[in-house]
């Protein structure tokens, strides 16, 4: 990061440093430094000191981030996970999305049905019967937007189809089925 601005004194400056390291202040009061930020927050202290000895200290306080947030799906009941993986859910059943960042704090949630338009999220159901990609992310304070997660459901509202077949061998009895 750069740090730049400008100091001044009536009786001239004697010396600057930002973060203990000692600084260029050119004719016009004007200086430029690069400094290294580590993730998270961080204290800037710049600090001047005139020809006779007066200080100045000036503190900032910076948080550096340059992380996405991590967005998690979750998917209610009713649902059932085949053998082979597969995600299976009725219309009904809802979709919820949590976003965490440890550092500016989450912007905004999203998701897409299909590879739709983005919606910003709420909770959400898919009614439409068949398989569908859900894909989702979320965007922190800052603008570090996390790459896009999918997750594969099949929608299946079909009810099961029972047939049943009755070989009656003694026709002395009557049966009654209800």
């Amino acid at each position: 990061m750069k740090v730049t601005g400008t100091v001044t004194d009536e009786t001239g400056v004697q010396t600057l440093s930002i973060n203990s390291e000692t600084v260029a202040v050119q004719a016009d009061g004007s200086f430029n430094h690069a400094i290294a930020l580590k993730t998270g927050p961080n204290v800037i202290t710049i600090t001047a000191t005139d020809l006779v000895g007066n200080v100045a200290t000036v503190t900032r306080n910076v948080t550096y981030d340059n992380r996405p947030p991590v967005t998690a799906i979750t998917v209610g009941l009713p649902q059932y996970i085949g053998a082979d993986g597969t995600l299976y859910i009725q219309g009904s059943t809802p979709v919820t999305l949590s976003a965490t960042d440890d550092a500016a704090g989450v912007q905004k949630t999203e998701y897409r049905i299909d590879g739709g338009a983005w919606l910003d999220y709420t909770p959400f159901v898919i009614p439409m019967e068949g398989s569908h990609v859900i894909a989702y992310r979320s965007t922190d304070t800052v603008g570090n937007r996390e790459p896009e997660k999918v997750l594969h459901v099949i929608v299946d509202g079909t009810s099961p189809v029972a047939a049943v077949n009755v070989a009656i061998r003694n026709t002395r009895h009557r049966v009654i089925f209800m």
